[in-house]
């Protein structure tokens, strides 16, 4: 029963956020559906007063990076004119 629920956490975990070295892969200038093929689906989304429409996803931490409880980031990505202007993580 432990097994079954551990592989439940986990493969419900790695649904909610991508790697953070897919984000090595975004370049400005790329529009929406190209971003969405490299990352996939937004958790959410905004507009974001002087910087357009913003992406935004959650994102695995490498081993490394992890703290316990808390494994992930958030990052975004922006689009004006449908054309990607900047992305990060959130609150760098």
């Amino acid at each position: 029963m432990k097994i079954i629920f551990i592989l439940s956490i986990s493969i419900l975990l790695t649904a909610c956020a991508a790697p953070r070295s897919t984000t090595n892969e975004l370049e400005l200038g790329m529009s929406k559906q190209e971003v969405k093929a490299i990352m996939g689906e937004p958790d959410s989304s905004a507009a974001v007063k002087g910087q357009g429409d913003c992406y935004y996803y959650s994102m695995w931490r490498d081993f490394w990076n992890r703290r316990p409880g808390d494994y992930s980031d958030r990052y975004y990505i922006c689009f004006q004119n449908r054309k990607a202007i900047s992305y990060g993580r959130v609150g760098d």
